[in-house]
């Protein structure tokens, strides 16, 4: 080994030594990294070997997604080795064009890896990450005022009618951006981080033509931010909308 992966190597076996680090098992590598830990907890394999701890993912693209934010040489650094500072690290080096939510979720991602490298997979003993960022509210700049969805609605050559049909949509139901279009969760504008699961239990699935029971004209939603499955009556107008629209 070189100078640089004997320190590692030096710093995981005094981990061990001080009782800081407990392996498990003999399948698990020596040194486990947080990439090994993400793949298993995304791949659904954490949540099958323990079900009373761990909820199946239901967000497993948008964690890949996240995990591209976290560089290769984090990834894979072995657990023991990772401290305050490598976690301020990874958070300082994301894109300044990344949104507070954003930032908010890479951070949750590690947050519930160390979590999980912590119990129930009893790698390291503490974890390094102290307390998740807060998210910036940001300033409103536009809103839609009651006699705006018609005039949107005209809009022919300046609105796609892609967002011309989702605003008037939005704006006649009242319903959340994140129930029609999905993948909203309601961890990423809480201050709090009680509920570690919440990125995974409270993420709202896309709203498509399959929940849509025209004979009743409702509207059934997989899940809304803060409650489950919900039946949403749709008025006469929405109902020959979305009509027009399919």
């Amino acid at each position: 080994a070189d100078a640089a992966e004997m320190a590692v190597l030096v710093r995981h076996v005094d981990g061990i030594a001080g009782k800081r680090i407990v392996t498990t098992s003999s399948e698990d590598a020596a040194t486990p990294t947080l990439r090994s830990v993400l793949k298993r907890w995304i791949s659904g394999e954490l949540a099958r070997t323990f079900p009373d701890y761990i909820d199946p993912k239901r967000s497993a693209r948008d964690d890949r997604s996240l995990q591209r934010h976290i560089p290769d040489a984090d990834l894979d650094r072995p657990l023991s080795s990772w401290g305050v500072e490598t976690y301020e690290g990874v958070m300082k080096q994301l894109p300044a064009k990344l949104s507070s939510a954003r930032r908010r979720h890479v951070a949750q991602l590690l947050h519930r890896a160390f979590a999980l490298a912590v119990y129930p997979l009893r790698y390291i003993t503490v974890s390094p990450i102290p307390r998740l960022p807060k998210i910036r509210r940001e300033r409103l700049t536009a809103t839609l005022r009651p006699e705006h969805p018609r005039e949107v609605a005209t809009k022919v050559d300046t609105i796609d009618v892609g967002y011309r049909f989702l605003w008037c949509f939005l704006a006649e139901t009242g319903w959340r951006i994140s129930q029609a279009t999905g993948n909203e969760g309601a961890a990423s504008e809480r201050d709090d981080e009680d509920d570690e699961d919440d990125e995974d239990k409270n993420v709202v699935p896309p709203f498509r033509w399959r929940d849509v029971n025209w004979a009743r004209e409702v509207a059934f939603l997989q899940r809304t931010k803060t409650t489950p499955a919900v039946e949403v009556p749709l008025d006469e107008c929405t109902i020959a909308a979305l009509k027009a629209w399919r």
